[in-house]
């Protein structure tokens, strides 16, 4: 969809010339102007997208998946890779049907997966990094054969990997970024040698930006690191231009707007910050275009149907949607954020059965799949997404002047 605005020349300090047209007209493929003066055009386009969210089924699996909690995609081979807290194990499933998951491996380690949290997938190595709560530790393990994953090594610090939940990776120099939750910390981990990953450097003990560290989202392109402080309300802005030494240069705490923060996203196209914030039942969303060290809010949206107890975010940022699970309300909500300082609720899933306490979520933008973890069900949920919503593209102005209908 094409919509054209207009101005006159001459007239830049009337209120239309900054985007408020005075009249805008659909585009046909077929028209002509007679006019007697210039004119500047401006182009604004909608993009129209999916967003409707139907349930596939999933898998409940206690025999592999008891409290279910992380899930990450290896979408080239559509492999869900699944983590359970009480088996200290990570699961590979095929999603090849979507309707029928397959169980292709597992592996346990009661003392390097101690009760296993989040995973992330390294597309460069073909690998899992694995988060331990109470191993206070990242694993890695080998993918290259699902049919019979390998532990490749691991590495623990009560320092800086108290409680450690999710991670986020910079693949090109084989780091992970992540987190104590009980240490109030952050850690940068090296797995260049895939079977020794060693601590490269850390903050421990930063009760103001971080207590209760729980989400990590990279910002590479700026070397920031954002941590969210669940308990402090806040998101910590972590440099780490030196991995061996990262230090806190910004952050917010917002006790209305980041209540509870957990889940964290990054998108780089916007420069925004997307957050799940559990005591709010809310996703806000922030900016950081200005100054990647100091995140501004901009908007926030609550759903105690779909965000009871917000727990984890996945973003589809072409289609201007977020997904969001709701550890309290068993279900999923899609959340529009194509206009970041309105974000509203397009709608949402509940399901007992496969999200009951849904936490992990994982978005395969190929296939539009949905997965998410059900902590209370054992299970692994899958979603498919479709509908419509438009999404708002930049104002791109087009400085033609048209006289005469040339």
């Amino acid at each position: 969809i094409i919509v054209i605005d207009w101005y006159q020349p001459g007239r830049e300090n009337d209120t239309r010339f900054h985007y408020q047209p005075r009249s805008s007209h659909a585009l046909a493929l077929n028209f002509s102007l007679s006019l007697s003066f210039s004119l500047l055009f401006f182009v604004r386009s909608f993009l129209v997208v999916s967003a409707g969210i139907t349930s596939l089924g999933g898998v409940v699996d206690s025999a592999n998946l008891d409290v279910t909690f992380g899930v990450a995609l290896v979408p080239d081979r559509k492999i869900a890779l699944v983590t359970s807290y009480n088996l200290h194990k990570l699961s590979a499933y095929s999603y090849e049907d979507a309707n029928n998951l397959e169980l292709l491996s597992s592996v346990a380690d009661s003392t390097l997966m101690l009760n296993a949290n989040g995973v992330s997938y390294d597309n460069t190595r073909d690998m899992a990094v694995v988060n331990a709560d109470y191993g206070n530790s990242l694993t890695t393990i080998d993918l290259s054969d699902t049919s019979s994953m390998t532990i490749l090594g691991s590495v623990s610090s009560s320092t800086y990997l108290d409680g450690t939940f999710t991670s986020c990776l910079d693949e090109a120099n084989a780091i992970a970024y992540t987190h104590g939750t009980d240490s109030d910390s952050f850690a940068a981990v090296s797995y260049s040698d895939r079977a020794n990953p060693v601590v490269l450097g850390g903050i421990s003990g930063d009760s103001t930006y971080m207590n209760g560290a729980w989400g990590v989202a990279c910002n590479l392109d700026n070397s920031i690191v954002y941590v969210t402080g669940g308990y402090s309300n806040s998101i910590a802005a972590i440099n780490v231009a030196d991995p061996s030494s990262p230090s806190r240069v910004g952050g917010i705490i917002d006790g209305t707007n980041l209540d509870g923060a957990r889940g964290i996203v990054y998108e780089a196209s916007g420069d925004l910050l997307f957050v799940a914030c559990n005591d709010g039942d809310a996703l806000t969303v922030l900016s950081v275009a200005d100054d990647a060290a100091s995140p501004v809010v901009l908007g926030s949206v609550s759903s105690t149907s779909y965000m009871d107890a917000a727990r984890l975010v996945a973003s589809f940022p072409a289609a201007g949607l977020v997904f969001v699970t709701g550890g309290a309300s068993d279900s999923v909500c899609v959340v529009d954020v194509s206009d970041p300082s309105n974000p509203t609720v397009k709608e949402g899933l509940v399901d007992s059965t496969y999200m009951n306490g849904a936490v992990g979520i994982a978005w395969d933008p190929a296939t539009k799949l949905l997965f998410a973890a059900g902590e209370n069900s054992d299970s692994l949920a899958v979603m498919s997404v479709a509908g419509t919503v438009a999404k708002h593209l930049a104002p791109t102005p087009s400085p033609t002047s048209w006289t005469d209908g040339k």
